[in-house]
């Protein structure tokens, strides 16, 4: 050692704190065992001996140390059967065997094993003893360090975990909060629209479960997937609210007028539909083509379109009308029909669905009209719940 009390080897540059670590050193000649005790106390560590394997195995259970260092020849218990039994106790723990020459081979053996990590070949100078015990603990040192990393970066995952599904509740919540926003917006616009053509309040409410019971079974039936389903039927549910949102562009004596409307006063209130497809595209064009106003463009310009093509505005016919106005158009005229108005009584559910029935490849799709008397009942079940107390006037 040096005059400073230090060996040389204690000068160099180490990635750890000895302090932390405790060392059992196992030797049955004092002599050793002492300087070895000494040296490694000079150099900070925690030192725990044993003069013979018994003792020093009792101490692995009680001290749990990071570094057990061993002779090889002991009476009793050979350093080896310690090393091996450290390797179970304390399986972090480095180890490490002294042995003289004539074990060489033997302790080669043991360390291609696992079972130590490295030797000390007797006799071995302080400076010796201070690199073997420097690598061991560097390498412990850098696995502890890996170990708080991994940790830190799992409490980091956890912490930023909690974060975005803090912040995609919060999202959530503020994009509910618009959607509502929105569709009471897009109901107070339909309200305003039916409330000119003095139509009964409950018909958007109506349509739209008229259209999403069809909506869904016609869904169904195509195999689509949960999520497309999903999507077009929130779409749907909402654009049905539009389909005659034209009307506020209708003058008030045809709109008003309590008898059937003239030829010419019905071209003027065709109209509607027109005038509906093109404010919703104005509109449009403010939020892009993804949004839910796509489908109520062709809701509210195609659903007095007839499978035939003798309806309005362009005279689609079949499958050239979208499907959303082909499913609306059944939810408006069973309505429509079912509600009483000043020149009519209602007519009851079952005079509907045999009208409805008749018009399937005229008026209506047929795959749809099929679908509409599968779930007819549903329909009759809605307009008995949703009936409204006040007539049109």
């Amino acid at each position: 050692m040096s005059s400073e009390g230090q060996s040389p080897a204690s000068s160099s540059t180490r990635k750890f704190t000895p302090s932390r670590y405790s060392i059992l050193v196992v030797d049955n000649e004092a002599s050793i065992l002492q300087m070895i005790s000494d040296v490694l106390e000079v150099e900070g560590y925690k030192m725990v001996t044993a003069s013979e394997g018994l003792e020093g195995s009792r101490l692995l259970s009680e001290k749990s140390p990071d570094l057990i260092i061993s002779d090889y020849s002991m009476p009793g218990m050979n350093g080896l059967e310690l090393l091996e039994m450290a390797r179970e106790k304390v399986p972090e723990a480095a180890r490490i065997l002294c042995t003289g020459y004539a074990d060489v081979e033997m302790a080669l053996s043991a360390v291609n094993k696992g079972a130590v990590n490295r030797i000390l070949t007797k006799p071995f100078s302080p400076d010796e003893l201070v690199q073997s015990v420097q690598s061991c603990m560097e390498q412990i040192s850098l696995r502890n360090e890996n170990r708080e990393l991994l940790l830190l970066s799992q409490i980091q995952n956890e912490k930023l975990a909690g974060w975005n599904q803090a912040l995609e509740q919060e999202v959530a919540s503020r994009t509910s909060h618009i959607d509502r926003l929105i569709e009471a917006s897009i109901y107070s616009l339909a309200e305003l629209a039916e409330s000119r053509a003095r139509d009964i309040g409950g018909h958007l409410r109506r349509m739209q479960e008229y259209s999403k019971i069809v909506a869904e079974s016609y869904m169904k039936k195509k195999n689509q997937s949960d999520y497309f389903i999903s999507t077009f039927i929130d779409d749907l549910y909402l654009s049905t609210l539009l389909h005659d949102v034209g009307k506020v562009g209708i003058p008030d004596g045809i709109l008003f007028k309590p008898d059937r409307l003239s030829p010419e006063e019905f071209s003027v209130m065709k109209l509607h539909a027109v005038i509906g497809q093109r404010t919703i595209q104005k509109a449009q064009t403010r939020l892009g083509d993804g949004s839910f106003l796509t489908m109520g463009i062709s809701i509210a310009g195609y659903h007095h379109e007839r499978w035939d093509g003798t309806g309005y505005p362009e005279g689609l016919a079949g499958e050239d009308i979208p499907l959303s106005a082909r499913i609306v158009s059944i939810a408006d005229v069973y309505d429509a029909l079912n509600s009483p108005r000043v020149y009519k009584e209602a007519w009851s559910h079952q005079k509907t669905v045999e009208f409805m029935s008749n018009g399937s490849e005229t008026q209506f799709d047929p795959e749809l009209i099929k679908i509409f008397l599968e779930v007819e009942k549903q329909f009759e079940k809605i307009r008995n719940e949703m009936i409204d107390e006040s007539i049109g006037l």
